[in-house]
């Protein structure tokens, strides 16, 4: 099997003591959708961590690049700048975070496209008039005549 290097990021972040649940989930829906954002991310995962550590970290966050200009481009994003300003550091008070190469499996990165780069028709009223053709006339059922025709 075919591999292929790929960096992965884990943020541990210790959430403040008095963090309310909607908070919490403002906080974990805004990292986790920063993967839709931009480019690069093949996947992340992320929750609370649930047995208590000496170092009082709450959370933690992975993620997976493509490569290493990938993170580069993603740790100087204005958007996940602002992700961390408004919606991050109100809420916690500290993190450490690590980057390191890793080696998957090369057929991976297909299960984890997005829709900007798989090839879409160069008209998308092609695309409707394919499926409203079809729908409309796919499942038209024949009708008899008073004959039984």
């Amino acid at each position: 099997m075919k591999r292929r290097k790929v960096v992965e990021h884990i943020i541990l972040l210790r959430a403040k003591p008095n963090i309310s649940d909607a908070e919490e989930k403002d906080m974990l829906d805004y990292l986790y959708t920063s993967q839709y954002q931009m480019r690069g991310i093949l996947a992340v995962s992320l929750g609370r961590i649930e047995d208590p550590n000496s170092d009082n970290f709450t959370h933690a966050v992975f993620m997976r690049f493509q490569q290493k200009q990938d993170i580069a481009e993603f740790q100087s994003n204005a958007y996940y700048s602002k992700v961390v300003d408004e919606h991050v550091k109100p809420v916690s008070y500290g993190s450490v975070s690590v980057d390191f190469e890793s080696e998957v499996e090369d057929d991976i990165i297909p299960l984890f496209r997005r829709g900007e780069v798989w090839p879409w028709p160069k008209s998308i009223d092609t695309v409707l008039s394919f499926f409203f053709f079809f729908s409309f006339f796919g499942n038209r059922k024949k009708k008899k005549n008073v004959a039984g025709f």
